[in-house]
């Protein structure tokens, strides 16, 4: 008995569900509403210009006894600052005989435009040049183009 009132449930679960999905649904989209659209603005970051290596010089080094035993070279790089919002580091590069050289030089906190250190003058054996990239704080870049080669 059990088992006869069982088959006859799932025989008829078994038509309602055929004839169920066979049946169009009653339901209607009808509902309308304004679509509004977010302004867009786009951000392009804009390189420092004006790159300059005024006041770089060479000056020879000398020993305790007097003696010249090298050349030091003292580098100074000046530049106008990039005028896009949001701009928090200067990332100065060498670029060595055309090569881009694989780690920075400085980076110089933003709104700073004066980077200056020292090398040894033998550095200008190569064709060196730099580039200053502006470092926005949502990770956007834009590189200067390169500066003259810097001679003693």
């Amino acid at each position: 008995m059990i088992r006869t009132r069982r088959s006859a449930l799932l025989l008829v679960l078994a038509v309602a569900v055929l004839l169920g999905a066979a049946l169009p649904a009653h339901a209607r989209f009808s509902d309308t509403g304004a679509v509004t659209t977010a302004p867009m603005r786009t951000v392009d970051v804009l390189p420092p210009t004006n790159l300059s290596t005024a006041g770089t010089k060479c000056v020879p080094v000398h020993n305790s006894a007097g003696q010249q035993t090298g050349t030091r070279l003292e580098a100074k790089l000046s530049w106008t600052a990039s005028p896009t919002p949001g701009v928090v580091r200067y990332v100065v590069s060498a670029h060595v005989n055309g090569t881009l050289y694989p780690y920075p030089v400085a980076v110089i906190d933003a709104p700073n435009t004066v980077a200056r250190d020292d090398y040894d003058a033998s550095v200008l054996a190569n064709d060196v040049k730099v580039s200053i990239t502006a470092v926005t704080g949502y990770g956007w870049t834009e590189q200067s183009v390169l500066s003259g080669s810097i001679r003693c």
